[in-house]
């Protein structure tokens, strides 16, 4: 019936005329990453758009579990390529150095590389921590699955003018909350409620008195 292409032209319009931060999440991954795949394809079809006019999304989630089109939007992949991690990789390789004096270590090198190892190790911490709060911080949208939103550490100073829940219809209510309590303006929940019933999976009469309408 068109809802996601419905969708992402909502998510585009919000960002791009009101200037809103906008999170997109439906209860299943395959779900969001359809969202994404439109929303990115239709803004890589212009290829002479400029960088700074481009939609910056982050795609929430383990990578295991997302489609391999969808990987270079993962928050992984995004915080490998961004500015500063070629200084936090710098750092790793001089961690592993002291880890590699630990394996014939001395009195004092042992204390010497102990030290050394857990200023590092706060330092990688701290930049890694930048990193990822720049780019949640740049993002004009953000993509998860209901469950997904509510992943504090990543979400909890970002406020979104904006929230969609697609496939609404087939999400749990409770799962719609989390993603629904972060709106601070707007709610757009997009689903059919015709295409599929309830999943109940119960033998108890009141199902066949009507639970499952």
């Amino acid at each position: 019936t068109g809802k996601t292409t419905t969708v992402v032209e909502l998510v585009k319009q919000a960002v791009k005329k009101n200037g809103w931060k906008v999170l997109v999440t439906a209860p299943s991954n395959v779900a969001v990453d359809n969202v994404l795949a439109k929303l990115v394809a239709q803004d890589d079809g212009n290829r002479k758009r400029t960088t700074n006019h481009r939609l910056r999304v982050v795609r929430l989630g383990h990578p295991a579990r997302l489609q391999a089109e969808i990987l270079p939007y993962s928050l992984e992949a995004l915080v490998q390529n961004a500015d500063g991690t070629e200084i936090v990789a710098d750092v790793r390789a001089e961690l592993q150095s002291y880890l590699q004096v630990l394996k014939n270590p001395r009195g004092r090198d042992k204390r010497v590389a102990y030290r050394e190892m857990k200023v590092l190790r706060k330092e990688i911490r701290v930049r890694e921590e930048k990193v990822v709060r720049e780019l949640m911080n740049n993002a004009h949208v953000v993509l998860a699955t209901c469950v997904g939103a509510a992943n504090t550490k990543l979400l909890q100073d970002l406020e979104f003018d904006l929230v969609i829940i697609d496939e609404a219809a087939q999400a749990l209510e409770a799962a719609c909350w989390i993603p629904a309590l972060r709106a601070r303006t707007k709610l757009v929940l997009a689903g059919d409620h015709c295409q599929l019933p309830p999943t109940i999976r119960s033998n108890q009469p009141v199902v066949k008195a009507g639970l499952s309408t």
